[in-house]
């Protein structure tokens, strides 16, 4: 049991833990980045390349989303009530709260454990995450405009694309699939080893 264990955490700590020799090292590291190759190219070819050749119905996966949208949002009234128990202002409690770490930690853990099939369910938590961080927790953040914050996001372009895939059934060209592939496939080594 505690092999298995292992042999599904040692990616995630392999991962994390190079980041943090890297930069005890003294090697430079260019978060700014990296943070923006993850987030503009290589989330949005992971969420094309897993859901498009996700084996999951469009049923299913609309019951993820829903079951993943309930928690976030029982974790946001729990997370304004405890802000309000403890004094807090809720700005302050929501946001780390409401949005569990389902990208760069959870999205191996769900690979390793479970295999291929269960990280399309993974994809499908983070999407829908991604789809809360990118509306209400703008909206809830104040700051700007939510709107516009939403359509330079171009995960969301990608959850768009791939949801329609899902739900027409329709496949990506081969060269496509085979690009947005290759592109996915540094990014959660990079979420990991920047975390």
């Amino acid at each position: 049991m505690l092999a298995e264990l292992f042999a599904v955490m040692a990616p995630v700590l392999a991962g994390a833990g190079l980041g943090y020799a890297w930069v005890r090292l003294g090697h430079p590291y260019p978060v700014d980045f990296i943070t923006r190759l993850v987030f503009n190219i290589g989330t949005p070819a992971l969420v094309l390349a897993s859901l498009s050749g996700a084996n999951i119905d469009a049923g299913t996966f609309g019951h993820v989303m829903l079951a993943t949208a309930l928690v976030i949002l029982t974790m946001g009234a729990a997370s304004f009530l405890v802000a309000r128990l403890l004094g807090h202002h809720w700005r302050v409690v929501i946001a780390p709260m409401m949005y569990p770490n389902t990208g760069n930690m959870g999205l191996p853990v769900v690979l390793y454990a479970f295999g291929s099939a269960g990280f399309a369910y993974g994809i499908t938590v983070m999407v829908t995450v991604s789809l809360f961080q990118f509306t209400l927790g703008a909206v809830l953040d104040a700051k700007g405009n939510p709107l516009k914050t939403l359509v330079k996001t171009p995960t969301v372009y990608a959850i768009v694309i791939a949801m329609a895939l899902l739900l027409t059934d329709t496949p990506l060209p081969p060269w496509l699939a085979n690009t947005v592939d290759l592109m996915s496939g540094f990014t959660v080594p990079l979420m990991l080893i920047t975390l």
